[in-house]
């Protein structure tokens, strides 16, 4: 064992623990994010894993491997980001990783991209050269630039009831991206190889850790989840609401109000079954109605989610299965519904709350 094999078999150690974090995550939540990280970290810890065997034996086709092994996480990086920030992918973003990562593998499988190293401490280890070096390094600087400028970003929008979670998965962030860029920068990892995954792994249990203690961190920025209203579609009757955010909100009855008479307007003149959204400016009232107890449920939100649809769905239908007694009542008495928060924390367990 030398100390390069040292370092790199327990930076695959740490990112095997954020793994089974994250994977583990994904299983109990099915949230796309963990499903990202899951194959960033499973990546990172198969290609440690071979970099470390490669420096046992110098076999520079076995490093080669490793190196070839950490290909995904530049795609995995991009789905990471773009299902966080905007619950998507984007076009260009596939562009730019396919460009960079048929370079990576150009640079990568040239002769001679692949040398022995003598570190200051005297021990001949393998490493990277001439353009694999260089490609392999815009591969991590990119991914690495991506996570922390994202995971700041979410800090920067996360209520105060997460902040705390908020701020240990941005030193994580930290650590892992300008960390090991430092580390590889400095020359460091001429002296100690493998520094920059160790820190990159170290990282990343800490990120996944946050995510899986807190996955509202994953929800911080792709929508705002402002306000929860359940009315008669007929009497304009509020029964419930629920507040996220209550900041510059309208007030509940004219709320309420404005619901009924758009479900009347729209029915009558359209015939044509029901509203499923108004959009607006700044917002969007996404809608879901049960005809048969002519209950209206509207979630008022700054984008539009397939998730909060969903959500709402479900909302609907388990909240008329506990309540239908009291909404088929003649005098509804609304603190039947007190504990209908316990069916909105259910149903939305994802949101972040910004309401005190």
């Amino acid at each position: 064992m030398t100390i390069a094999s040292t370092i790199m078999f327990l930076a695959s150690l740490a990112e095997l623990i954020a793994f089974i974090i994250s994977f583990k995550g994904y299983i109990q939540k099915r949230y796309p994010h963990f499903k990202y990280m899951s194959v960033i970290w499973l990546s990172l810890f198969m290609s440690n894993f071979v970099l470390g065997i490669a420096y046992v034996t110098m076999d520079s086709s076995l490093y080669r491997i490793g190196m070839i092994l950490s290909a995904p996480i530049g795609f995995a990086m991009m789905g990471l980001v773009d299902t966080i920030s905007q619950e998507k992918i984007r076009y260009e973003s596939l562009f730019i990783n396919s460009v960079i990562l048929t370079s990576f593998f150009i640079f990568i499988l040239e002769a001679g991209s692949v040398v022995q190293n003598t570190t200051i401490l005297g021990e001949t280890t393998l490493a990277l050269s001439g353009n694999a070096m260089i490609a392999t390094s815009i591969v991590f600087l990119y991914a690495g630039l991506l996570w922390v400028f994202f995971m700041a970003k979410i800090h920067i929008h996360a209520p105060k009831s997460i902040k705390k979670i908020s701020k240990i998965n941005l030193m994580g962030a930290i650590i892992a991206a300008p960390g090991s860029i430092v580390a590889f920068s400095t020359g460091f990892i001429w002296i100690f190889p493998g520094t920059d995954f160790l820190l990159i792994g170290i990282g990343g249990i800490a990120c996944a850790y946050s995510f899986h203690k807190q996955p509202k961190l994953g929800y911080v920025l792709p929508f705002k989840t402002y306000r929860l209203i359940c009315v008669n579609s007929i009497s304009g009757t509020s029964f419930y609401k629920y507040d996220w955010d209550s900041r510059g909100i309208v007030d509940e009855a004219l709320l309420s109000g404005a619901l009924q008479g758009i479900s009347l307007i729209l029915k009558e003149s359209i015939q044509k079954g029901e509203i499923q959204e108004i959009r607006f400016d700044e917002g969007i009232l996404m809608f879901h109605r049960i005809p048969e107890n002519n209950i209206l449920f509207a979630l008022l939100v700054s984008k539009p989610s397939s998730i909060l649809k969903e959500s709402l769905e479900h909302f609907g239908t388990t909240f008329v299965k506990q309540y239908h007694k009291v909404i088929e009542s003649d005098l509804v008495d609304l603190n039947e519904f007190a504990d209908a928060d316990f069916i909105v924390e259910a149903t939305f367990p994802y949101v972040p709350q910004y309401s005190s």
